[in-house]
C-alpha cells in the first residue's frame, strides 16, 4: 500500500472549483511575467556587442569551440546581439 492509496477523501465542489481557478490563474501570471522578462531581456542586448575572449592563438581548438558557440547562441539569446571572438594569448 503507497502512501497515496490511504487518502479516501476527494476533494469535490467549491474547493475543487477554487483550486481550479487559483491553478488557472497562477498559469497566466507566470506565462505573463514569462513574457515579460523575455522583452526586457531582448531590449538589454538589442544592438549589443558580446565579445567572448579566448586565451590562446586563432586556429586553435578552444578558438574553434568558441567560434561554433557563438555561431549558436546568436540563435537563442534574445535581441540578437553581435558575438565577437577575441584572441589573447596568454590572457
Amino acid at each position: 500500500m503507497t502512501a497515496w492509496q490511504g487518502i479516501s477523501h476527494h476533494v469535490t465542489g467549491a474547493a475543487a472549483r477554487a483550486f481550479r481557478s487559483l491553478a488557472i490563474g497562477a498559469l497566466f501570471f507566470t506565462a505573463v511575467a514569462t513574457a515579460k522578462a523575455q522583452d526586457s531581456v531582448a531590449d538589454f542586448y538589442r544592438g549589443k556587442t558580446i565579445t567572448i575572449v579566448v586565451g590562446s592563438d586563432a586556429g586553435g581548438g578552444y578558438d574553434l569551440s568558441a567560434r561554433a558557440l557563438a555561431r549558436h547562441m546568436t540563435k537563442y539569446i534574445p535581441g540578437n546581439p553581435q558575438i565577437i571572438i577575441q584572441n589573447k594569448p596568454g590572457a
